[in-house]
């Protein structure tokens, strides 16, 4: 039997899944010296480019440093660090919990999802790994507050403060029958796509994984129903990591600005009821060339080209547009390609945007994402940043500090939009 599902609070007031239409927002050590002056040139540059590229993050950032007492962490780093913190005591967190009471730590559920076909290398981890990590459930600290913001004021939250989470079954059964949902992006959103197909596995769905033309489908199907099976698609073994056509690769991509790509295309072409899209770990200071500027004006020429592209067929379709925002990489002491690594055994709740090696890059990226989402009704941000930001130690390994395991961190994303899509849909019977 597939555990029961806590209940958590709805609200229209915080920052996981937020609709555009009421949001407005060596050996040797080394000297202190050797630390203090790359973080001093650091601190400035970020500085430099939130002002220039991003004025509502200033004051974003600005309102998050009065809220918020300085705290000591792990990797210590100096007070004006604060200034480029990336979360507050007052959004939502990760709580322990006891192994008897958490389901996601159960034989049962860690079985069944292990046994999901879709699990690749890239999902898989050590055991050791999911015995830490699924010990974390994410949630809340503010009874009134599960991180969603929705298209209408009146979806207000119920009495208490327990975690409000759904079973898939039932948002499939109610809502999702006879529905296609979409994704498509970078490794991530792939990720992502695994997630909610072995999240609908885990609760006993029968999954069946064919081809149409480049797309993967995965339908899912549960005994003992009439409901017709959900269709899930992702854009086929070709990553999509700008959303748009492009030649080359990084770092050095050509982007073609006026023409989406043809994974997207195609998938577009599936009839979809909601697409799930991101671009950024392909687009940041890592992976995009040399120059702040250029991956932040290319990352906000992307969005905004993308929405005007994608918007006119899919509101012909009357399909729901949701965009994820970008977790950020969690290497410390260099990146990817300069040793960097993220050996955390527990979530880091003092962490700041510099705590991680490039981190201010998602950080600008989110704040573009969220003002540009802000002025387009009708779509919707999925927060997974948000959700994702504590958890340095939720990844494959200390080598691989973008993607996470599975079961893991992306479930509760999905969890998130399956929340709303059920919200939503108890809103229309009404």
């Amino acid at each position: 039997m597939a555990p029961e599902y806590a209940r958590l609070p709805t609200s229209n007031s915080s920052s996981s899944l937020t609709s555009t239409t009421i949001a407005s927002s060596s050996s040797k050590k080394p000297s202190t010296l050797c630390i203090i002056f790359p973080l001093l040139a650091l601190t400035a540059l970020v500085s430099s480019v939130l002002t220039a590229y991003s004025p509502s993050l200033v004051a974003h950032l600005a309102k998050q440093q009065q809220q918020q007492q300085p705290q000591s962490t792990s990797s210590p780093i100096p007070p004006y660090a604060t200034s480029v913190s990336a979360t507050t005591s007052s959004q939502p967190s990760w709580k322990r919990i006891a192994s008897d009471t958490n389901w996601r730590n159960s034989a049962a559920y860690r079985t069944a999802y292990a046994s999901c076909p879709l699990l690749d290398t890239q999902d898989k981890c050590e055991q050791a790994r999911y015995d830490r990590l699924l010990a974390w459930e994410w949630t809340t600290n503010n009874a009134n507050d599960d991180g969603l913001l929705r298209d209408d004021d009146d979806l207000l939250a119920p009495p208490g403060g327990r975690t409000r989470r759904r079973r898939p079954r039932d948002v499939v059964e109610k809502c999702l029958a006879g529905r296609t949902l979409g994704f498509s992006g970078d490794s991530l959103s792939r990720q992502s796509f695994h997630s909610l197909a072995c999240l609908l596995h885990a609760d006993g769905a029968t999954l069946s994984i064919s081809k149409s033309g480049s797309l993967d489908v995965v339908r899912a199907s549960f005994v003992n129903t009439s409901s017709a099976p959900v269709t899930l698609l992702w854009t086929g073994d070709s990553l999509n990591p700008y959303l748009l056509a492009y030649t080359g690769s990084r770092p050095e991509p050509t982007i073609n600005y006026t023409t989406l790509h043809p994974t997207l295309t195609e998938l577009i072409s599936a009839n979809l009821d909601y697409l799930v899209l991101n671009t950024g770990l392909w687009v940041d200071a890592s992976s995009f060339r040399s120059r702040v500027q250029d991956f932040y004006q290319a990352y906000t020429q992307i969005i905004r080209s993308a929405l005007a592209l994608l918007l006119p067929q899919l509101e012909s379709q009357h399909a729901k547009l949701i965009f994820r925002t970008s977790p950020v990489r969690h290497f410390q002491n260099g990146d990817y390609s300069s040793d960097g690594s993220c050996p955390d055994l527990v979530p880091n709740f003092n962490a700041s945007a510099i705590t991680y090696f490039g981190g201010f890059a998602e950080t600008l990226q989110n704040e573009k994402l969220k003002e540009i989402l802000a002025a387009t009704p009708g779509v919707s941000m999925l927060d997974a940043a948000e959700i994702a930001f504590a958890r340095a130690d939720a990844h494959r390994s200390e080598t691989d500090c973008s993607h996470y395991c599975l079961p893991g961190v992306p479930d509760f994303w999905n969890e998130v939009l399956l929340q709303s899509i059920w919200d939503t849909c108890e809103k229309s019977d009404e």
